[in-house]
């Protein structure tokens, strides 16, 4: 699954306006069809050639129709399945780079998920991992093959079986959660990040980091473990030395809160019912260890939102609107709602920078007295607060990004969908013009079908503990 067969949109690539994407994405699809059917000659029954001209709101049965069955095999293979079947020689990289090559054109023409796709580049990669398991008879590392890059748009479709994406406010979790699949952010300093360029170099009140998406929670902890493994902190010096290591945090007991609302912005009612109906599974199952749940009252989640927002653009901006400039790109509603017309953002002088630093820290120092307090070793809560986010409507990911203001461990775990019983709240009373927002934009009609998510969390550097709840939870499913 090392072969780097495409590249996805990236946050700077989504601020270009939907017009100018679309052209750019038909360009890029046109041209690349005819390198990758040279290249990795397509079974006769493809339909990756094939533009739909009207689609439903689900997506993924139109993916499946559109492979041909011998590349449906192939990409509806259990990741991990696949993954011994390239072993053993039992199916070539060659082969498989292919098949999740058009699956890729597929999930272009129905998403728009990808700026590049790189046929050549597969296929020289594919080529020499088959030429080094002939000679060797061993595979060079246990991702050895099949996969892309993907974020969660490609991998939700079925695509990609195991992509990475960068969290800074919740984009791991966020497009994993509307995409009905897995997706962790690590503690920062477990995966490395040298090599990898982002904005605003130096700037790091809130840093980012690195996570595996998925729809498969195997992977979560393959990944996690080959990153552990590669003791890549030897040469990227922001990584932390860490061993994954899941049996350190098995207990006999653990203890577990939860919440369905921050207490800043209302959930939509999907995701309440959501939160209740796992918290029930959970209570009604039986576990080799002891479960013990109890609600948990978030830590002034205004606080959180304003001290985060604050420390984005801590430039005011500028370097957001000087980059856009150069290019000739607009900014789009989402971004300068977040980047200009918010409240909190400005330019900070010295002495401002280092009072928000404070304030975060010190924000970090409560939450954790309120962690200990209740006792919990992890916490259930939603990884957003509705559904999907309909376009141009997500004013607000507290939800997520309330951890990385933290830097606490957290994972999005697809559960449910949105039903048609799932009415709107009666005499719904906002908190504030957030809060009235976001529920205005509810109604089960337009949201029936859509997936809903659970996030697990833990503190820093406790990434096993959720890693290993989210496999012991997975039969409530």
């Amino acid at each position: 699954m090392s072969t780097e067969i495409t590249h996805t949109s990236s946050t700077l690539k989504m601020v270009l306006t939907f017009e100018k994407s679309r052209e750019k994405f038909l360009q890029i699809r046109d041209g690349s069809i005819a390198e990758l059917d040279k290249l990795f000659p397509p079974p006769k029954d493809s339909q990756h050639h094939d533009k739909p001209t009207k689609l439903p709101k689900n997506s993924i049965p139109v993916f499946q129709q559109m492979m041909a069955p011998s590349d449906a095999i192939i990409v509806n293979t259990d990741p991990v399945e696949l993954l011994d079947q390239l072993a053993h020689a039992k199916v070539s990289a060659v082969t498989v780079a292919g098949a999740f090559l058009r699956a890729a054109v597929i999930a272009q023409t129905l998403t728009n998920c990808l700026t590049e796709l790189l046929p050549r580049e597969a296929l020289e990669t594919a080529k020499k991992l088959d030429e080094h398991l002939e000679a060797t008879g061993k595979t060079v590392g246990p991702l050895h093959g099949g996969s892309s890059s993907g974020e969660g748009a490609l991998i939700g479709l079925g695509a990609s079986h195991l992509g990475l994406g960068t969290d800074i406010g919740g984009s791991i979790r966020g497009p994993a959660a509307c995409s009905g699949i897995y997706g962790l952010r690590p503690s920062t300093g477990r995966v490395p990040i040298a090599g990898c360029d982002h904005p605003m170099h130096g700037s790091d009140s809130i840093n980012g980091c690195i996570g595996p998406m998925t729809p498969s929670p195997k992977l979560l902890d393959l990944f996690m473990q080959v990153m552990s493994d590669a003791e890549t902190w030897r040469y990227d010096p922001v990584t932390e030395r860490s061993v994954w290591s899941p049996s350190t945090f098995k207990k006999k007991k653990l203890r577990v809160g939860y919440y369905s609302d921050d207490g800043y912005v209302t959930p939509h009612p999907p995701v309440t019912r959501a939160i209740e109906e796992y918290v029930s599974k959970i209570e009604k199952s039986n576990f080799d260890v002891e479960v013990e749940l109890v609600p948990f009252t978030p830590f002034n989640a205004a606080d959180n939102w304003r001290i985060i927002t604050t420390l984005y653009f801590t430039d005011g901006g500028k370097w957001l609107k000087d980059e856009l400039n150069c290019v000739g790109e607009p900014l789009t509603d989402r971004i300068e709602m977040i980047a200009l017309k918010n409240p909190n953002c400005r330019r900070l002088n010295i002495e401002e920078l280092w009072h928000a630093h404070d304030e975060r820290d010190g924000f970090k120092w409560n939450l954790r007295q309120e962690w200990n307090k209740a006792g919990i070793d992890m916490l259930i809560a939603p990884s957003l607060p509705g559904a999907a986010f309909k376009f141009g409507t997500s004013n607000y990911w507290g939800y997520t990004s309330y951890w990385n203001l933290v830097d606490y461990a957290s994972v999005s775990v697809p559960f449910s969908t949105v039903k048609a019983s799932d009415k709107p709240a009666e005499n719904f009373k906002p908190r504030n013009k957030l809060d009235a927002e976001w529920q205005a934009h509810y109604s089960p009609e337009i949201y029936e079908g859509a997936p809903l998510s659970i996030q697990l969390i833990a503190p820093r550097m406790h990434d096993e503990v959720i890693v290993e709840a989210l496999k012991m939870f997975s039969d409530i499913q």
